[in-house]
Formats: C-alpha cells, sequence, structure tokens
C-alpha cells in the first residue's frame, strides 16, 4: 500500500528568494552526500534565523543535481503536517518513488507511525544502499538523505511517549546508508531526544558567533536581491544588513513593510535593529487598529490558518469593509494561501510573531479568543488546542528536594512519576513547582540530570516554560563558589567594614570577607538551569530574586522566592527572603482579580525543629495582604501541612502553607517513618485537594500516602483540603 503525497509548493515558495550560505550548503553536502558516515545533522537557531530557508534551499540544490531527497515540513495546525501518520506517509511515498522496487508491503501501512518508517528505510538499506562494489550493476554507495523541519513545531497528542515525544515517528537508529537532517530552536526540548538517538551527530548552531558572518552574509544575498525592486541602493543596504542583525526574518517583515509605503517614504533610518525590536515596532503600529489586534488574537488562538470568513464568524465582524480593513492593517505579518476548495485562508507569516503577538496580548485575551473559536467555528477546535474543553480543576504537581545525581536516574524517575500520574487519570498538568534542591551539590552532572528529569516532565504532561516554576535551596548553591567569594585579609590592615554576616574569623589575625559581587555567583549555575528550562533569565542580584508566573487563563499567579539567597558553607543555616525582592514582586502584581489564586514557593519551612528555618515570617503578613492564599516549600523532607492567619475573623485572609516532602534524596537523609513523597494539588473552585503519593523502597512504585488522620474509628485517608 502506498503512502500519500502531500504538496510543499507554497511552503517551499517561500523561501525561494534564499540566498548566501554557500559555506553552509557546502558543509551539508559534505556532511550528507560525499563524506562517509550515517548520521544526524541537526540544524539549530533562534527564532527567524533562516533554518526553514537554509533546509529548504540545500534541498532545491540537491534536486537541481539529480537527487530524491524524502521531506516534510512539520508546521504546528497547517493541513495536519504535524500529524505523525501523515508525515511518515508522505515520506514513505516519496521513499518509493525514488526506490519503486521497495514498495510498502499492506500490512507496513498499519504500523505505528515509527515503525512504518523504520521498516521502510531498513528495507532500502538492506537492498538499495549497498556497500560501493558489493552488487554487480548497482550504483556504488548510494546514500539517502531525509530531510524533516520544524522539530520544535510538533505538538503531541495526549497519550504520546511520554520521556520522546519524537518517537512518534523518528526511528531511533540509522540503518545503513541512512543519514536525517533535521532543525529545531536551539533550547527546545526535542533537541536532547534527537541527541539521545544512536549515531552520530552533528549539531550546527546558527546561532553560534562564528556564524555572523554567513549570517550577515545571507541577509545581504537578500537585500541585494529585493532592494531593486523598491528602488533601493547600496546605502539603505548596508544599513538595512546592520540593523537585522543576521536575522532573516527581520529582512523579510522589512521588506513587507516598505513594499506597502509610497518610494519618497522606504528608508531604514527609522527601523530598530534585531527581531525583537523590529516585532515591537511594528506592533506598535499595527496596534492602533482594534480590528487589527482582535483578528491578530483570533490567529494566535487558532494556531492555524484561517479564512476572511471564519476569522468575520469569530470577531463578529458583519461589514465587508472590517474585513478589508483588517487585512490592510495587517498584511505585513500575514501570509496568503489557498485551499483546495479555492478559497483564500490567512496565517501569521512566522512562529516567533505569533509569539510576540501572544504574548503582549496574554493569556486572558487568548483564552477569550479560544472560547469564541469554539463556540462560534464548528471546525475547531481540531486535534489541537482542547484546553477550552476542559474541566475547571487545575492540576499542579509540587515536587521538592530532588537531589539530582546522574542522568539514569533522571530518566528512570519521570518513567515511574509519570506512570504514577497516569494511574491517577492525570494526562496534563496546569503547572510544575519544584521547591528547591534540585541538585545535592550543585555539580554540573547534577544540573544536566535536573534538566532531563525536566524536560521529560514538560513534554510528557504538556507543560510550556511559563507553567514551570523553580527556586532555589540551600543544596543548589554552589559551595565552591560561595568560598571563592570570601577573601583573605589581615584584619590589622583591613580598612573595609566588617559587617556581621558577612565575614569569618580565622585564626593568626585573618578574616575571610565576603566579595559581594562574586557571591551571587553561587547561584550561576541554578540560573544557568532556570534559562534552559524557562528560556529567561534568573537575576543573580538578590534583591531582584522574586519571580513572577502569571497564569491568568488558568486562574493562577506563582511567585517563586529565594529563601537561600544568603547560604553558604560558613552560615549553612542562614534562611530568610529578600524584604527589597519581595517587595518589588508586589509593587507588580498589585491587587489580586477576585477569581485568582495567588500561590507563594520558596523552599525553607516557617516552624518546626529544623535550625534552617525562616526565623522571620513577617513576610508571610505581606503575601496575605496581597491576596495569596497558598505556600509552598521543602526543606524538610517530610509531607506537612499548617494554617497562618493574618485576620482572626470567619472568612478572614489566611494562608495555607503545604510542604512537600522529598522526592529523591538518599535513603539516609529520609525522615523516620516519612518516605520519598510528592504532592498533586488539585485546585477546584471551593477547595484545594492536596493528594500526597509515596515511595517506600528506592526503586518502587509510588502509592497513595495515607497519613491524613481523619478522627477515632477512621482510617487516615493519603489526602487532605483546603477550603478557598
Amino acid at each position: 500500500m502506498a503512502g500519500s503525497r502531500v504538496d510543499y509548493s507554497i511552503e517551499r515558495q517561500r523561501h525561494e528568494s534564499f540566498a548566501g550560505r554557500e559555506e553552509m550548503l557546502d558543509r551539508l553536502d559534505r556532511l550528507l552526500v560525499t563524506e562517509a558516515g550515517d548520521r544526524w545533522v541537526l540544524v539549530t537557531g533562534g527564532p527567524g534565523m533562516g533554518k526553514s530557508a537554509l533546509l529548504a534551499w540545500w534541498l532545491s540544490r540537491r534536486e537541481r543535481a539529480g537527487d530524491q531527497i524524502p521531506h516534510h515540513f512539520i508546521r504546528r495546525g497547517e493541513y495536519d503536517w504535524d500529524d505523525p501518520s501523515k508525515l511518515v506517509g508522505s515520506l514513505v511515498w516519496q521513499i518509493e518513488q525514488r526506490f519503486p522496487a521497495q514498495r510498502e508491503p499492506e500490512e507496513d501501512a498499519r504500523m505505528h507511525p515509527a515503525a512504518r518508517l523504520a521498516a521502510i528505510l531498513a528495507r532500502v538499506s538492506a537492498h538499495e544502499l549497498v556497500p560501493t562494489g558489493q552488487r554487480p550493476g548497482q550504483r556504488p554507495g548510494q546514500r539517502l538523505v531525509v530531510l524533516i523541519d520544524g522539530l520544535d513545531e510538533y505538538d503531541p497528542p495526549g497519550g504520546a511517549h511520554p520521556a520522546d515525544p519524537l518517537a512518534a515517528f523518528l526511528p531511533h537508529a540509522l540503518p545503513h546508508g541512512v543519514s536525517f537532517l533535521c532543525a529545531s530552536r536551539p533550547r527546545h526540548p526535542y533537541v536532547s531526544q534527537v541527541e539521545a538517538r544512536s549515531g552520530e551527530l552533528v549539531r550546527i548552531d546558527l546561532d553560534a558567533p562564528e556564524e555572523a558572518v554567513g549570517n550577515d552574509v545571507t541577509v545581504r544575498a537578500f537585500w541585494q536581491e529585493a532592494a531593486r525592486p523598491l528602488g533601493l541602493g547600496a546605502v539603505f543596504i548596508n544599513e538595512a544588513v546592520a540593523r537585522a542583525g543576521g536575522n532573516l526574518q527581520h529582512a523579510t517583515m522589512l521588506r513587507k513593510y516598505l513594499t506597502g509605503l509610497p518610494a519618497a517614504q522606504r528608508k531604514v533610518m527609522s527601523v530598530p535593529g534585531g527581531l525583537e525590536a523590529l516585532l515591537e515596532k511594528t506592533w506598535a503600529r499595527v496596534a492602533a487598529d482594534p480590528l487589527a489586534v482582535r483578528g491578530f488574537g483570533i490567529l494566535c488562538a487558532a494556531r492555524e490558518a484561517l479564512t476572511l470568513e471564519e476569522l468575520a464568524t469569530v470577531a463578529g465582524w458583519t461589514e465587508e469593509a472590517q474585513r478589508r480593513a483588517f487585512l490592510w492593517s495587517a498584511r505585513e505579518l500575514l501570509v496568503e494561501s489557498w485551499r483546495p476548495d479555492g478559497r483564500r485562508e490567512f496565517r501569521l507569516h512566522h512562529e516567533s510573531i505569533r509569539e510576540y503577538i501572544a504574548r503582549i496580548l496574554g493569556d486572558a485575551a487568548l483564552h477569550q479568543h479560544r472560547a469564541a473559536l469554539a463556540q462560534r467555528l464548528a471546525s475547531w477546535p481540531g486535534a489541537v488546542e482542547a484546553s477550552v474543553r476542559r474541566d475547571a480543576t487545575r492540576r499542579i504537581l509540587h515536587l521538592s528536594d530532588l537531589h539530582c545525581a546522574t542522568l539514569d536516574q533522571a530518566t528512570i524517575w519521570y518513567s515511574q512519576l509519570a506512570a504514577d500520574l497516569r494511574d491517577q487519570g492525570v494526562d496534563r498538568l496546569d503547572a510544575l513547582v519544584v521547591s528547591g534542591d534540585l541538585t545535592e551539590r550543585a555539580a554540573p552532572a547534577e544540573y544536566e540530570a535536573a534538566r532531563r528529569f525536566l524536560e521529560q516532565l514538560m513534554v510528557g504532561f504538556g507543560l510550556a516554560p511559563r507553567q514551570v516554576v523553580l527556586v532555589p535551596g540551600n543544596h543548589d548553591v554552589s559551595w565552591p563558589l560561595a568560598e571563592q567569594a570570601y577573601r583573605l585579609h589581615r584584619r590589622k590592615q583591613y580598612t573595609g567594614p566588617l559587617v556581621p554576616g558577612r565575614y569569618v574569623e580565622r585564626d593568626g589575625g585573618i578574616v575571610e570577607v565576603r566579595d559581594e559581587v562574586a557571591y551571587r555567583e553561587r547561584l550561576a549555575p541554578f540560573a544557568d538551569l532556570y534559562r534552559a528550562i524557562k528560556g529567561v533569565a534568573y537575576p543573580l542580584p538578590f534583591e531582584a530574586q522574586a519571580t513572577i508566573d502569571d497564569l491568568a487563563d488558568l486562574g493562577l499567579c506563582l511567585l517563586g522566592l529565594n529563601s537561600a539567597w544568603e547560604t553558604d558553607p560558613y552560615f549553612r543555616d542562614r534562611a530568610s527572603i529578600h524584604p527589597e525582592a519581595l517587595a518589588g514582586a508586589l509593587l507588580r502584581l498589585g491587587p489580586a482579580p477576585a477569581d485568582q489564586l495567588r500561590i507563594a514557593v520558596f523552599h525553607h519551612p516557617i516552624h518546626g525543629g529544623e535550625d534552617a528555618r525562616l526565623r522571620d515570617a513577617a513576610f508571610l503578613q505581606q503575601l496575605a495582604v496581597h491576596g495569596f492564599g497558598l505556600a509552598l516549600h521543602g526543606h524538610v523532607h517530610k509531607a506537612d501541612s499548617e494554617l497562618y492567619r493574618y485576620d482572626r475573623t470567619e472568612g478572614g485572609r489566611r494562608l495555607d502553607i503545604v510542604a512537600a516532602g522529598t522526592f529523591g534524596a538518599s535513603t539516609r537523609e529520609w525522615v523516620p517513618g516519612y518516605p520519598l513523597q510528592y504532592n498533586l494539588l488539585c485546585v477546584g473552585p471551593d477547595r484545594i485537594t492536596v493528594e500526597t503519593r509515596c515511595r517506600r523502597e528506592v526503586n518502587g512504585a509510588w502509592e497513595p500516602d495515607a497519613r491524613w488522620r481523619q478522627g477515632p474509628g477512621k482510617d487516615p485517608l493519603p489526602r487532605y483540603f483546603i477550603d478557598r
């Protein structure tokens, strides 16, 4: 049974004007055509850096040389191009066209997509891609390259392989003579899944400093072709190249904007440098039209192309003039294509544009647009974006004190946790909170293990970076970097201030005084992990160490605080919340909406016998006054709950404090009677259910942790309840 053909002509036409990067194209030829070896070649780069253009141009180059390269462009929400069955069906059809003798048996078409692709690749490898001289009359040493663009645009459905969503279509090993050329954003979790596959991996990073010259050459070649029809000369080209910063999407957007201007107004002097700044300025111009803002919001929420009629239906536009006005205002950010029935459809020109507009509009506005799509457009949502139909319960996974050690351990932990969550009927999470001590000694290998574990959780349970809250614990502080921050001085010769808590007395008239700038670097390894998971920087200045994740569409707002900001080898039990960090965050938040649950997250406990506890609990007053209803912490290695009342009146302001046990500490660090634990918070409109789970054996399975007493003669439950 043959595969199915997909027409990529419109997608490839988008990149026809690509030029430059000859050295990069030559390198791809060497890696994939002339040099011996079967390998994964992964091209990475930030938004607009020209990953898709590079792959499309290399594809055209090989076709002009007489090669047939099976290829697929994954585009989220576009013609089902992100459907593994359709993706593999297209590749199978193309492979059959190149090797007619290796047509797919009918029974193979019923296989899992990844197994189906692996089967035809193995068959072609065995019968067509033989080593040089093995069979008379056969082209010696043939190689097959499979091209897949847009790995980061694959959105796995519920039930996908939790640890490796790419297993839905991508084989784990390369048969003889087969190589893959793929592209993705650099920090996407799928990159590590490609790296984990069997075979040599060559990664080409378009963001690398050594590629800067090639990126500029590409943008210059673009403008040398595009400037002539616009009547623009060498001075303009030089300035446009300088302002693009090597970003091809910057050049494409600028050309579209200039095309709509009179010739006398086509100037580059007012164009900002870099894609982000250009998007900001373009949006400021477009956002002056409310019709454009509404239309863009609908397209962002839909994440697929819509006809003008569909847009009008959802937006409530009843007049033709409204539709024309939207197209005129939005023209420079849209791409037009045609459906098989002949109707025009429109989508955003690039995923970076969608992400920027979505960030500006905010989650609450997008949620409203999704609701309007579901209510007014019978064909939406399709297989994705069914979030508007989910129940009102929000599920927050609360982990603490992971003490990660090895990569193998991270994968085992994820497998055990994922199985337990799915046994409870949890296929997606609304938020993940890790309240500190992700590592044991803040070693690089431990942070890499933590990263793998978190990335697997994000992919397996549909978590975006904004839905993950990370705060550091005392074990996440680098002791070596902390010790380096204390500088030796002779006490008699030291003229600076000796502030209590910021120096250490030594024998022989020596003092070690804390260097404030170097002291911040104790948390640099944690900050690296934070950036890798969240995609944004973690502030090293103590007064800025309060992070806000406002999940307005979920009715949640999470504040991450660093209670270990002054913990070091000499002051191991010192724990507090920096008052300036908290004050700044509360100013940014403002009053709490009536339907929002505000949650504070920190590592150390408020009370108890722990030496390292937050001795000044006055900050709880500020949290209560600013509408926080819940605080999550760890450190104590046992599940616990307590209540802080700010008002003593019925229904007064209060803060429920929830502790999670240790998720992964070694047995010597277990509290007697408390095995490994984690919490699953199910947040409903009226109350919160805290499900507590435990693992009593190091390599055992998770199970309910029935420890919450219900009264005389009643069995304890593995959960407790908090009224909202």
